[in-house]
């Protein structure tokens, strides 16, 4: 560009610069189409321009338009700059709306997640299930359950205080303690994979399959170095560098959760250094930066892939009743719709009791009486069932299979609300008087969540009759009695069930 101005002139595509011959007499035309030539003139100085009476002050000017027919084309000359602002000119108001960072629409695609370590999930699983809805959890990792076997008793108290989701977990029957968990909810298609068995950790292997994509999520928990624990940190590391070399290259995304007792804080220390040296042999990225301790410390980590783009929005909250935190991410996977159930009811309110005394009177006014029990009890059985049919048929209806807590309500809703903000609160002036609060709001919280379910169990078991009282009793102690599926009183409907 010389000096200031650049004159360029251009020629018109061949396709346009056709004069030779004419177009013809279709539609009425006899004469060949004009054409032009563009000149454009780019300058970075306006007002250089502007002492030349040809040319405007507008942006875009054309200058000079000839039509011709033959010959050489006329240039048409514009005048290409930077726009400038005039002084004393008004700002325009910005017209377009500010989007944030993740809409709704955007967290209705992804899959809301968690890990959190419980030191035993006894006495907590009010807290659990308020969190589960509260939160909108699609998968909650656990570590440190205290579960003593496949068919604990907590397993059974979980189900009949939610509904909705299904609970793969891993048992320590060796000594107390220890146990690794994951929750799901019930429309995500999960297989429990065996990846082998380890001295130093305990694992818990699962494939999420949400639609198309597929998510292996490891979960595990390695127990801290003591005197019932043999296992060194060199052993720990050369397990589970054989575990990522059968994991890392697995199709699907990978999510590795756990709790490896390392402080990742101090990158100083030795074990620290080997770790997370071995996760960067392993093209793994550790996610978590914030203490997940109360004393301070990153124990509870999330890893995955470094190429995979799966992670975001990490949060980390101490409104769970641990000394470890509640750490919440954010999975880019597509959210499965909930699930379809068939049930099958009778309609009892609107059957009338005379229609009811006709149709027994018609029935058993003449019935065999020369005929032994098994006959007389068949045709009992069948007129009964003829009748039921007739004044109440069974009609099938399709429901959503979605979260419920009958015993959560508005009261814990509104109790969590005050419990974050006394947190945020207290996160952001740290002092001791607005942790005491704090505490304080958190502690009474986690008391209602425990009266509120124990007031409904208590309700149901007075308010049930013999048959029922026994169904209750087993759903409450026995986890092989529990079908998430198949639990009628947590759908909602103007139709007694039978």
């Amino acid at each position: 560009m010389a000096a200031r101005t650049l004159l360029l002139r251009h020629s018109l595509c061949s396709s346009l610069y056709k004069t030779s011959k004419p177009r013809g007499r279709k539609a009425g035309r006899k004469h060949p189409k004009p054409v032009y030539r563009i000149s454009t003139i780019v300058t970075t100085d306006r007002t250089s321009r502007l002492l030349q009476k040809s040319v405007r002050t507008s942006v875009l000017q054309q200058i000079c338009v000839q039509d011709i027919v033959y010959g050489e084309p006329k240039a048409i000359e514009t005048l290409v700059t930077n726009r400038t602002i005039q002084p004393g000119a008004k700002k325009r108001k910005p017209v377009l709306l500010k989007i944030p960072k993740f809409s709704t629409c955007f967290q209705k695609l992804q899959l809301n997640a968690a890990l959190w370590n419980a030191r035993s999930m006894t006495g907590k699983i009010g807290v659990i299930a308020s969190t589960l809805i509260e939160d909108n959890l699609d998968i909650l990792v656990i570590t440190e359950t205290w579960l003593k076997s496949q068919t604990d008793p907590v397993i059974a108290d979980f189900h009949s205080a939610v509904s909705g989701y299904n609970v793969h977990h891993q048992s320590r029957s060796s000594r107390r303690g220890g146990g690794v968990a994951v929750i799901a909810r019930s429309n995500l298609r999960v297989t429990e994979k065996h990846s082998g068995s380890f001295n130093s950790f305990e694992s818990l292997d699962i494939k999420l399959q949400s639609l198309s994509q597929t998510v292996r999520i490891i979960t595990i928990y390695r127990p801290p170095e003591s005197k019932k624990n043999s296992s060194t940190t060199n052993d720990f590391l050369t397990e589970f560098s054989t575990l990522l070399e059968s994991a890392v290259p697995s199709p699907g995304y990978l999510v590795i959760a756990d709790d490896f007792n390392f402080h990742l804080d101090d990158g100083n220390l030795p074990d620290t250094v080997k770790f997370t040296t071995l996760l960067h042999s392993m093209g793994l990225r550790q996610h978590i930066l914030s203490p997940t301790h109360n004393k301070g410390h990153i124990l509870d980590l999330v890893i995955i892939r470094s190429a995979d783009q799966i992670l975001h929005s990490v949060n980390i909250t101490n409104s769970m009743n641990s000394d470890h935190s509640l750490v919440r991410f954010g999975l880019t996977v597509q959210r499965p719709a909930n699930s379809k159930v068939r049930i099958s009811r009778r309609n009892f309110r609107n059957m009338s009791t005379d229609d009811l005394r006709d149709e027994i009177a018609a029935k058993f006014y003449t019935y065999p009486r020369d005929i032994d029990i098994e006959r007389l009890s068949k045709f009992y059985i069948d007129s009964v069932t003829d009748i039921l049919d007739t004044l109440a048929p069974i009609k099938q209806k399709v429901v959503t299979d979605k979260v419920r807590a009958p015993w959560y309500c508005e009261e814990l809703l509104l109790l969590r609300k005050t419990v974050r903000r006394l947190e945020t609160k207290y996160r952001a002036t740290n002092l001791e008087i607005d942790r005491q609060i704090f505490l304080t709001r958190r502690n009474e919280y986690f008391r209602r969540c425990d009266d509120l379910k124990a007031d409904y169990h208590r309700t149901r078991i007075e308010e049930a009759d013999s048959k029922r009282l026994f169904k209750i009793i087993a759903e409450l102690t026995d986890a092989k009695a529990i079908h998430a599926k198949e639990l009628p009183w947590q759908i909602p409907s103007k139709e007694n069930s039978i």
